[in-house]
């Protein structure tokens, strides 16, 4: 019986033709598992499954062995899922903030706070890094702080960020729900 022509042989294949096989072997196995990671990120499915307390401890156990920055992380075990894609916009601005610490601060520490106050939820996230540089102005300091703010807006949520050199501090405060599914509050 023979074989097919299409088959490689790696007993046929001379040294410098078997280490170039090798190599391509690797690069796309490394693509491949990049291509994996990036779509986790883009939508992690812990985040379908559990929601976002589960997707964001994950992705920060993944971020503190890439970066080395401890992290310290409070998010209460009960907090409810969030309407429309509130999850996903608070995630963005996790990945970005913490993106930021990674290559900005210099700071070997940050801490990342989740809670729910009264209708919002807040989000916190802080660093003891050099800080935004002098003068700058934080809203319009890069894409990723536009970006942040432009995922908290569509929600009606708002973005703030205090800096000095001991550090900064970013801020997002969003409405649990949509205004047209809270429950209208009576003035005095």
């Amino acid at each position: 019986m023979t074989q097919p022509r299409s088959c490689f042989y790696i007993k046929d294949a001379s040294g410098a033709n078997l280490r170039r096989f090798e190599e391509c072997r690797a690069l796309i196995t490394t693509a491949a598992s990049e291509i994996r990671d990036l779509s986790y990120l883009l939508q992690p499915p812990l985040m379908d499954e559990h929601g976002l307390p589960s997707a964001v401890a994950e992705y920060v156990e993944g971020f503190v062995k890439r970066s080395g920055i401890r992290i310290q992380v409070e998010i209460p075990k009960e907090l409810r899922r969030l309407e429309g894609n509130r999850e996903i916009a608070l995630f963005r601005i996790i990945q970005e903030s913490l993106g930021n610490i990674h290559r900005h601060s210099g700071s070997a520490t940050a801490s990342l706070r989740i809670f729910c106050l009264d209708q919002d939820i807040v989000l916190e996230i802080r660093d003891q890094g050099r800080g935004l540089a002098a003068g700058s102005d934080k809203r319009n300091t890069g894409v990723g702080i536009r970006s942040m703010q432009e995922r908290l807006r569509q929600f009606g949520g708002t973005l703030q960020i205090e800096s000095n050199e001991a550090g900064t501090s970013v801020r997002a405060v969003l409405p649990q729900q949509s205004s047209s599914s809270m429950p209208s509050r009576r003035t005095a």
